[in-house]
């Protein structure tokens, strides 16, 4: 049988940078695929940026040997609130997520009961102050990574941590999880 990969899905949105090279040399992370996807831009929370994607995906799917039970978002700043949608909005097809600086949509919350969450800030990041606590009961694999003090681009270094990658590509979509929640 052929090997399938686990697919590790870098959204950068907004300056639509390029991600996927800083794993090129990552030899103490596991064999994976992975890649940078625009949207067409800033177009989330339309139809236009969600076709854009479903459609990229749809293609890597059919290209290569994607492991779907592993099957990860990720995304800095903006890049990290298309990550968010994508896995809200998506959440079946999602084991993990992992962003940084800009928080989910809390109406949507429960869509990520089932899914691995990685969430990096700082203590006075807006984002985790107005976190209630009750979301934990949403997501019970949530993971909340505090830096101590930095400034928006000193998290891109910050963001590329091998262990938080390794961490986060353990977790497995479940095929048949006890609850599903799904609000659009």
């Amino acid at each position: 049988p052929e090997k399938k990969y686990p697919l590790l899905i870098s959204f950068s949105i907004l300056r639509m940078d390029t991600y996927s090279h800083m794993f090129a040399d990552a030899q103490d992370l596991e064999d994976m695929i992975v890649v940078d996807v625009h949207g067409r831009g800033v177009t989330m929370g339309s139809y236009i940026g969600d076709a854009s994607i479903k459609e990229i995906l749809s293609d890597l799917f059919s290209r290569y040997a994607v492991d779907t039970s592993r099957v990860y978002g990720m995304g800095f700043c903006s890049g990290a609130a298309a990550a968010w949608n994508q896995v809200q909005y998506s959440p079946d097809l999602y084991a993990g997520v992992y962003t940084c600086l800009i928080g989910p949509q809390y109406s949507l919350m429960k869509n990520l009961h089932n899914i691995s969450v990685h969430y990096v800030c700082t203590p006075q990041d807006i984002s985790i102050k107005h976190m209630p606590k009750k979301l934990r009961k949403y997501i019970p694999d949530l993971h909340i990574h505090t830096i101590s003090e930095a400034r928006h681009l000193d998290f891109h270094d910050i963001f590329y941590c091998k262990d938080a990658i390794r961490a986060l590509m353990r977790a497995k979509k479940r095929p048949f999880p006890r609850e599903i929640y799904f609000r659009t």
